[in-house]
């Protein structure tokens, strides 16, 4: 296995952080790659972009991406979704958090509405595309095993059928964690 490069031994420590239960403080964030020194002078570990409800896109994430690590924080957006309409589970998640995942993200926080939508999800953290690209099969086996051991991904828990299903996401195999997002929590409960 080759030996870690400078920006792998950053990112390791910040998921031991969150790994291990040591606190670890973030934030979600609207704005662009230039707030990001300001948040890591602030002392914060990671920034949550949020692509839900911002103007933040798949280009600005990579750019924000790269001014984290530069900064030795992590970088967890929150997915584009809306668990409050009816319907099915929304099958969009899974390639988002794909997508995500090879810009080089840390990991993924996402507002879920079913375990259905975890389940899908957390299948994604053994995939080696990660925006590398393998020298061959041996290589594509060592990504794949490095994806499974690294992926962070969070479900947010903060709709009615989230609420009502809480339980089952929390019991999801390969689910790192959860938020509550308290405003909708609040909100979808009563």
């Amino acid at each position: 296995m080759p030996a870690l490069t400078e920006e792998d031994a950053r990112m390791r420590k910040f998921e031991e952080k969150i790994r291990d239960g040591t606190p670890a403080l973030g934030t979600m964030i609207k704005g662009g790659p230039h707030l990001i020194d300001y948040i890591a002078q602030a002392g914060f570990d990671f920034v949550i972009p949020d692509l839900m409800l911002s103007g933040i896109d798949w280009d600005t994430l990579a750019h924000m991406t790269r001014a984290c690590h530069a900064e030795n924080m992590g970088c967890l957006p929150r997915l584009q979704a809306y668990p409050f309409a009816g319907g099915g589970d929304d099958n969009r998640l899974v390639a988002d958090a794909a997508r995500a995942l090879y810009l080089k993200v840390d990991g993924i926080s996402m507002s879920v509405k079913s375990a259905g939508e975890v389940r899908q999800v957390v299948g994604v953290h053994g995939d080696w595309h990660r925006g590398v690209a393998p020298t061959g099969p041996e290589h594509v086996k060592q990504l794949d095993a490095e994806s499974r051991q690294r992926t962070l991904i969070m479900a947010s828990i903060e709709s009615k059928a989230s609420v009502e299903q809480a339980d089952e996401i929390i019991d999801v195999e390969n689910l790192t964690g959860i938020f509550i997002a308290w405003h909708d929590f609040t909100r979808s409960v009563g």
